[in-house]
């Protein structure tokens, strides 16, 4: 793993996923993140909410606090995929819990570290990593389905699992 070209290939896939899914700015009263531009919640990104924040500052911070934090590029493309959208969507430390526990065996700590790698490369040497994405998409479903803006969000976060799966296995 960790191939350069194919690193910088998948973040570049991931991404564009990403912007068809976040689009450009929204400014929904019921959401808590508050005003939002490429998926960056002024919440937790205030910087988003500066006149000169566009598309390569989002891209920087996703690559940053998301894609590399949550070491994509030492996952094969199917989890990459969905571990990097849904973490920009549930939270760094949601989706790699959930992560943990679909691939079996681990501490669901929500930290990515060797083990869970090393886990993650246990599954891609068996060809399990399809079975382990399609179960951790399962678990963010039921994970969507416990929040309590549901009613309000609820058909779009489980449209956009749907485009991720989509993403992740073609």
């Amino acid at each position: 793993m960790n191939d350069i070209a194919n690193d910088t290939e998948n973040f570049a896939r991931a991404m564009r996923v990403l912007l068809a899914l976040e689009g450009g700015a929204s400014d929904h009263p019921a959401d808590p993140g508050g005003y939002t531009k490429y998926g960056l919640a002024s919440r937790w990104y205030p910087q988003v909410l500066g006149p000169g924040f566009d598309l390569g500052d989002a891209e920087a911070l996703y690559r940053d606090r998301f894609w590399d934090r949550l070491r994509c590029p030492d996952m094969p493309w199917e989890l990459a995929a969905v571990v990097f959208l849904q973490g920009v969507n549930q939270g760094r430390g949601t989706v790699a819990k959930r992560l943990q526990r679909a691939l079996g065996g681990l501490v669901d700590d929500g930290a990515i570290g060797p083990a869970t790698i090393g886990v993650v490369r246990q599954a891609e040497a068996s060809e399990r990593t399809e079975a382990v994405a399609r179960d951790l998409i399962g678990r963010l479903h039921k994970r969507y389905a416990e929040t309590a803006n549901h009613g309000t969000f609820g058909r779009g976060w489980h449209n956009r699992l749907v485009a991720v799966q989509v993403a992740a296995f073609g």
